[in-house]
């Protein structure tokens, strides 16, 4: 019973910093840039710091909590020695509510390297009962690791585009008709809703990845019961354009500068 319990806080340890470390990429992943070149709207204006910050964090973690697996001892010293440098990296992100997460970071890794160091050294049971060769671990079990990563990284980014949280302030007027994109990341088409957050496309004009343009899905941001599957609407949207989540189709309404309707008052 208790190695079965040693086990099983062994794991809860290593998912927590796998998926810790996932969110915080995902969050970079689904952030807007402004512009098409990453290099030009976030580094060249400085949001260098903030990206490092969320970034490092989340390879870090992962890397390490991935190496917990082969080498606890190591993993462990590395988290402890890792602890004040992201800490610090976090506090001068140049981000109010991430230099807030300075503190939480440095506990974190502080806590999971104590944690690996002290399951090493009294010598708990590793995750994996049977050891993998060597041959094994290089080939199918890396591969199998990187799909998943970029899967929960994919997912994660998704789920992160699609909460509410980005809204128009610019409501004053009506909305001018247009024949071309209006900014980076405008997409137009037609659709049905069946459901949410699922929409049909029946015909796409532009904004969409190449990929997918027969379907989409809308963020609940004003979504408000506004559509039913029985109309087809003309949807003036807005794509995601964060690093990860520009290749997937994700939209939601332009709430005040949008000129989203059923398509026979479009």
């Amino acid at each position: 019973m208790l190695t079965r319990a040693k086990k099983t806080l062994n794991w809860l340890v290593f998912l927590s910093g796998i998926l810790s470390g996932i969110s915080a990429l995902s969050i970079l992943g689904a952030i807007d840039v402004e512009g098409s070149s990453f290099w030009t709207d976030w580094i060249g204006q400085g949001r260098w710091r903030f990206t490092l910050a969320w970034a490092g964090f989340g390879f870090v973690t992962v890397a390490l909590s991935m190496l917990a697996v082969r080498n606890r001892k190591l993993a462990g010293s590395l988290f402890l020695i890792g602890a004040p440098i992201l800490a610090f990296r976090t506090y001068v992100s140049g981000d109010d509510f991430t230099s807030s997460l300075a503190p939480v970071v440095l506990i974190a890794y502080l806590a999971i390297g104590v944690f690996w160091y002290r399951a090493n050294h009294r010598k708990w049971p590793p995750l994996f009962s049977t050891r993998l060769s060597e041959r094994t671990y290089g080939l199918a079990t890396v591969l199998s690791a990187t799909l998943v990563f970029l899967s929960l990284l994919t997912l994660g980014s998704a789920a992160v585009a699609l909460i509410p949280t980005r809204f128009n302030p610019d409501c004053g007027g009506v909305p001018q008709p247009f024949t071309a994109p209006k900014y980076p990341g405008h997409a137009v088409f037609l659709a049905t809703v069946p459901f949410v957050p699922l929409a049909v496309v029946h015909e796409h004009y532009w904004g969409l990845p190449p990929w997918s343009t027969k379907f989409a899905l809308i963020a609940r941001a004003g979504i408000g019961g506004r559509f039913s599957g029985e109309n087809t609407y003309f949807l003036d949207m807005h794509r995601s354009t964060g690093l990860v989540t520009r290749f997937l189709p994700l939209v939601e309404l332009n709430l005040c500068s949008g000129r989203s309707s059923p398509a026979s008052a479009a």
